[in-house]
């Protein structure tokens, strides 16, 4: 794996990521600051991950509607996870829900618990709801997944950068992220930019995988058990490398994995870069 991934910076060390202050919208950022191979940067408010927008306050719809003249919501969930917690509606911008696979599958066999939210947590372990690396691939080259990113690129092609895109899942964390570490390579970001811009979600989770490693403490005390807690609102870089590891071991590179996988032409990914870099 180490002669794919290079040596990867810490989010910290990234200056310029672009949190957005949302009331009901967890996990949030522009994809913008961050400098690649050529020396350009994504347009800034063209491009937006997050957590889904059930929650959104009517003061988010409006940022989102005003000031960042949304135009496409990408929803990243699964059908049942859009019925249980519909995204809010965000005047002007249209609704695309794209499937892909639930890295918490199980999570129904777990029900929360106020009283006793540790057991809760460990009952999300025993039931299998935590991302793994066997997961992860599922998110890569499952034909679920697959289907999707066709037309999640296509989607993003179609909006030509004149109006944000902002794409979600559950947390914005595991699907979310791989959408955009393959969308960061295709427009030529490095590798550390990808992981550390992965790695962003646990500063913006910070206080949710405290509280859940805070609540288990009584009775998990095995450093393996607390990462797989961590991992219920966090993520590792491991998990990223592996899935970008595989993709170049078999394909060469994310633009050639695109191509073939996603049917995504060589010059279709220019287009990308003319209409999101500057």
């Amino acid at each position: 794996m180490a002669a794919y991934i290079k040596h990867c910076i810490t989010p910290e060390t990234v200056t310029e990521y672009r949190p957005i202050d949302f009331a009901g919208i967890t996990n949030a950022r522009e994809m913008s600051g961050y400098i690649n191979s050529a020396g350009l940067k994504i347009k800034p408010r063209t491009l937006i991950r997050s957590g889904h927008l059930h929650d959104a306050s009517a003061k988010d719809t409006e940022l989102l509607a005003g000031t960042y003249k949304l135009g496409t919501v990408i929803d990243l969930r699964t059908e049942r996870e859009t019925e249980e917690r519909p995204d809010q509606t965000i005047p002007g911008a249209k609704y695309i829900n794209l499937p892909m696979p639930d890295m918490t599958a199980g999570f129904g066999e777990a029900e929360p618990d106020d009283d006793d939210p540790g057991r809760y947590l460990q009952d999300l372990i025993s039931a299998g709801c935590i991302a793994e690396t066997g997961k992860y691939s599922q998110l890569v080259f499952g034909d679920t997944a697959r289907s999707a990113f066709r037309k999640f690129f296509g989607l993003l092609l179609e909006a030509g950068g004149e109006r944000a895109v902002l794409f979600h899942s559950a947390a914005g964390k595991d699907r979310t992220g791989v959408a955009a570490a393959i969308l960061l390579s295709l427009l030529g970001f490095e590798d550390e930019y990808i992981i550390a811009d992965y790695m962003y979600t646990n500063t913006a989770n910070a206080s949710a995988i405290k509280r859940d490693v805070s609540a288990v403490s009584g009775f998990i005390y095995d450093t393996a058990e607390l990462d797989r807690v961590r991992r219920i609102n966090g993520v590792q870089s491991h998990m990223l490398e592996f899935a970008l590891s595989k993709i170049r071991i078999e394909y060469g590179s994310v633009a050639d994995f695109a191509k073939e996988e996603y049917k995504l032409s060589y010059k279709d990914t220019e287009e990308l870069k003319r209409l999101y870099l500057s």
